[in-house]
């Protein structure tokens, strides 16, 4: 199982408001939808409205306590992610935390990678297996960078910085 510790700064708030009603209005009750839809036209006025009358902190709450509420759904939408890159992994845990000092939300998952592409995982499979394993930096390298591209083309209303994977 591999650790994974990061962080996510720079939130924009009107992109962040885009993404989650695209997320959400597929899968809403086809009660909800029409009202989602129509919605998704006025997120510039939205966004100013709510971050004129909320403060910020109660705003980074609040994506906290969505995130962490919807671990498990966020933990599936992340491996269906990594799928498009070539790679199964299974998230068994997810947290998030917010660093008020910093204006940071700190992100801690736990994965397993049941699969991945074969032009990743052959030099891992060389005769020096039993080495290369031992010293697991060049495959977290690659998997750091990996999570680095999936999170950016997934999530541009956001910058992931400081990915640390270790094994568990």
């Amino acid at each position: 199982m591999l650790h994974l510790q990061g962080s996510i700064c720079h939130v924009q708030y009107k992109p962040f408001l885009d993404f989650l009603l695209q997320r959400l209005t597929p899968s809403a009750p086809a009660l909800l939808k029409p009202f989602l839809e129509s919605i998704q036209c006025c997120t510039e006025e939205m966004t100013q409205a709510i971050t004129a009358a909320v403060p910020e902190k109660d705003i980074q709450n609040m994506i906290v306590y969505f995130a962490n509420q919807y671990h498990i759904k966020l933990s599936k939408a992340i491996e269906k992610a990594f799928q498009k890159k070539g790679f199964a992994i299974e998230v068994s845990c997810l947290n998030i935390t917010l660093d008020e000092e910093n204006a940071l939300f700190l992100v801690e998952m736990d994965f397993s990678i049941l699969s991945g592409p074969k032009k990743i995982w052959m030099p891992f499979l060389s005769d020096k297996l039993f080495s290369r394993f031992l010293n697991i930096k060049p495959l977290t390298e690659a998997i750091t960078l990996l999570i680095q591209s999936a999170f950016q083309s997934q999530c541009d209303f956001a910058q992931i910085k400081q990915i640390y994977i270790g094994v568990k």
